[in-house]
């Protein structure tokens, strides 16, 4: 997820195409782990901070698309597991052998799990693809077990409302997938509705490890002005 992945082909008079939530995995499936992406890089970045040691935890990671925090989190002793409604996400993620077995196909909010599952359930850059947050949220509250922790993290919305765009770039053409923007309020009505308690908000900025990332793509220049202002929201409750 570039937020400026768009910009260049607009510069030179070729607007990108706009896919579907649906349609995008299939085409950035292959090129995903190769790009570098900041916003992926922060999320996780602050994702471990707020969530504290994953050793020994039962974790699920809705919507894992290809393994990235997945594979971090076995490494790191987690029994881990991965839904993607993409099979062409999840053929990806298979290929890590640190993965093997740990992958279901399904809808994030219609999640083919038992409830009381985990000790831990996250869903990253999902949120703004699904128009029913409720379903979102409740979902990832069923499969927690009391005392559970869930974390919820999406662009947000005031990168959203100044042009940021989810999009990626491959074979010399931009994409540009179409998304909603949940608002810090939406999501935390969605968090009450599902019975659960809400512990943190969190803002974050990009910061300096993600400005290598910036140069890596030729964007360094849009590093200072990215970084003014939060380009991520998430939430973390737990449940009672």
């Amino acid at each position: 997820m570039d937020p400026k992945a768009a910009r260049p082909a607009q510069a030179q008079g070729r607007e990108p195409l706009i896919l579907s939530p649906e349609e995008a995995p299939r085409i950035w499936a292959e090129s995903y782990d190769a790009q570098p992406n900041p916003l992926v890089a922060l999320e996780l970045r602050v994702s471990a901070a707020v969530l504290g040691p994953l050793d020994g935890r039962r974790a699920l990671d809705v919507a894992c698309g290809t393994g990235l925090w997945l594979a971090g989190a076995r490494s790191s002793g987690a029994f881990a597991f991965g839904v993607d409604r993409s099979p062409e996400m999840l053929a990806h993620a298979a290929a890590r052998a640190v993965l093997g077995g740990a992958l279901v196909r399904g809808d994030a909010c219609r999640l083919p799990l038992c409830d009381a599952a985990f000790d831990l359930a996250r869903s990253a850059f999902c949120a703004g693809y699904v128009e029913d947050a409720d379903a979102l949220v409740a979902e990832l509250a069923r499969v927690v077990r009391p005392g559970g922790l869930v974390w919820l993290s999406d662009l947000h919305p005031e990168a959203s409302r100044r042009g940021w765009k989810r999009g990626f770039r491959r074979g010399g053409t931009s994409y540009e997938i179409a998304a909603l923007a949940h608002t810090a309020s939406d999501l935390e009505r969605a968090g009450r509705r599902a019975g659960l308690a809400l512990e943190a908000i969190v803002e974050p900025h990009l910061g300096e490890p993600e400005r290598e990332l910036f140069r890596q793509a030729g964007k360094e220049s849009s590093f200072e002005p990215a970084r003014a202002i939060p380009a991520l929201l998430a939430l973390r409750w737990k449940r009672p």
